[in-house]
């Protein structure tokens, strides 16, 4: 298994991000909204290490199905808008891979009503963004391969994983140094 972020650079980075963010928004109330469900244990740490009030929130947002290692349509569950009128917005997610995802909920988010609407990755795949959506904010770049933990998934598996590691669905989990 190859490590491509231990869990201690996860933790400096989101330390890293957190000062960032909190320069940027000068002490004012943000809203946090992470999209589902890869983005959980990013969203967690990052409120405990904010020194600005906040408020945080979810939006189910997908692009991957089941055992899909790249993105398909991208699908918005709309039914449950956090709110975000009048309030400084950030949106949250695990990976920026084209940018698909993020961009669909930047647009949506923006006739949401929010004062501003801002963007933070844990991860960006930049060699495979599209050309004109970039994240505000991310903690660090990686190469197009295929990764699970922190959030990261294969088949609704590994997201409990402390760090960052390589994946590769034709290889068997075990011979990955990966539970099965």
């Amino acid at each position: 298994m190859r490590t491509v972020i231990s869990a201690d650079e996860l933790r400096t980075g989101i330390a890293s991000l957190a000062r960032r963010l909190e320069t940027h928004y000068q002490g004012q109330p943000v809203m946090i909204v992470g999209l589902l469900n890869g983005s959980l244990l990013f969203l967690a740490d990052l409120v405990r290490e904010l020194r600005i009030p906040v408020e945080y929130d979810t939006l189910r947002v997908s692009a991957y199905r089941g055992e899909a290692t790249t993105a398909g349509a991208v699908r918005v569950e709309v039914g449950h808008v956090p709110p975000v009128r009048g309030r400084h917005l950030l949106l949250l997610d695990d990976i920026l891979d084209t940018g698909a995802t993020l961009q669909a909920v930047t647009e949506l988010a923006r006739g949401w009503g929010a004062l501003s609407v801002r963007t933070a990755v844990l991860l960006w795949k930049r060699d495979r963004t599209r050309a004109g959506f970039l994240p505000d904010e991310y903690i660090r770049e990686i190469p197009d391969v295929f990764v699970v933990g922190y959030g990261l998934d294969y088949n609704r598996k590994y997201r409990q994983l402390p760090k960052i590691v390589e994946f590769d669905p034709s290889i068997p989990a075990a011979r990955q140094g990966l539970p099965s």
